[in-house]
């Protein structure tokens, strides 16, 4: 293998294994870290316009999960110390049910599905992952993070 072949491909493992075996996070930084990730995600959150008619919801959908993913990710990514990881590790499966539910959702109105009757039924299946995430996020004294 040539020489810059080998650079390349040591530094494309350096990147990939750079968070392996590094310590957690103290609980005052892992808070911040969350938080600053949640606040970001929100913002940008913000910036999506809800729907105003049934044939904008396909849009809102795919346009939401573009922008929450990343921060799932991020999140999960997080060290919190071990008296955290419990409540975190609860917190971003959490999510990732929350996340699956969208992703079927939008698959769903991507084949053309009746936007209000799908957008309808993925209510009541979000709702209480939502609550239980809320739940956990003040108990990772993140209440920043929660929903409302």
């Amino acid at each position: 293998m040539r020489p810059a072949r080998i650079l390349v491909v040591l530094i494309l493992l350096t990147a990939l294994f750079a968070g392996c075996g590094s310590k957690p996070l103290g609980a005052s930084e892992y808070r911040t870290r969350a938080i600053a990730i949640c606040i970001a995600e929100k913002r940008r959150s913000e910036q999506v316009p809800e729907p105003r008619t049934p044939s904008d919801v396909p849009a809102f959908v795919a346009q939401g999960l573009r922008l929450v993913k990343p921060a799932v990710a991020k999140l999960a990514a997080l060290r919190p110390p071990e008296s955290l990881r419990p409540d975190h590790d609860r917190v971003v499966d959490l999510l990732n049910r929350q996340l699956a539910l969208i992703s079927d959702a939008n698959a769903k109105l991507r084949a053309r599905a009746e936007p209000l009757a799908t957008f309808a039924a993925l209510e009541p299946k979000l709702r209480p992952l939502m609550r239980a995430e809320d739940e956990r996020w003040g108990a990772l004294g993140l209440p920043q993070c929660r929903h409302q």
